[in-house]
């Protein structure tokens, strides 16, 4: 990536006074572009590159959920999204890297096989480390940040990412499946 844009500076030290405490989205828009995502939801406000997934994600916010874990009573508008639901009660991982061998539950978690490229597009302005995929910049850059975007709901806690929000659910006795609600 090019070292342009409104918060181009050639010391890392700089850059890191000017984007502390910024959030997390805005330094992700100016470092790779990700500002062109015109299609907004009209329910959560999330946006979207693609009007096709917009009109997917929208789904989710209708009542028509036909599809209901046997498991746990969680319902689903979409037949696949039942099936990849279930593998959190199963922990089946049919899907696995042919590089590390590491299985995953969903096929698009075999995005994870760039880690072993060398295309590393996304480089931290910060401190230079670089990325394959835009979500672990994400993650990466609230470690400069401190943002920590996710809210456990009964205790208040934050977690500056979406899977330790997750765990610390499941680790405790207001868990999801214990009657609380993970809202992400």
């Amino acid at each position: 990536l090019q070292n342009s844009g409104p918060f181009a500076a050639e010391d890392a030290g700089a850059e890191a006074n000017v984007l502390m405490g910024k959030s997390t989205e805005l330094i992700l828009q100016v470092e790779v572009g990700t500002s062109q995502k015109p299609y907004k939801c009209p329910y959560c406000s999330k946006c979207f590159s693609l009007t096709k997934t917009l009109i997917r994600h929208m789904k989710i916010h209708s009542e028509d959920k036909f599809y209901r874990c046997r498991l746990c009573g969680r319902r689903f508008c979409q037949k696949s999204d039942l099936v990849n639901h279930t593998r959190v009660h199963t922990g089946e991982k049919p899907y696995r890297c042919q590089e590390c061998h590491k299985c995953f539950s969903l096929t698009k978690t075999l995005i994870h096989m760039k880690i072993h490229s060398e295309d590393k597009f996304y480089r931290c302005r910060l401190c230079g480390r670089r990325f394959c995929q835009k979500s672990d910049l994400v993650n990466h850059t609230r470690v400069h940040t401190g943002e920590k975007p996710y809210r456990c709901q009964e205790c208040h806690k934050a977690f500056a990412q979406k899977g330790n929000l997750r765990i610390h659910y499941h680790s405790l006795s207001h868990s999801p499946s214990g009657g609380g609600k993970l809202h992400l």
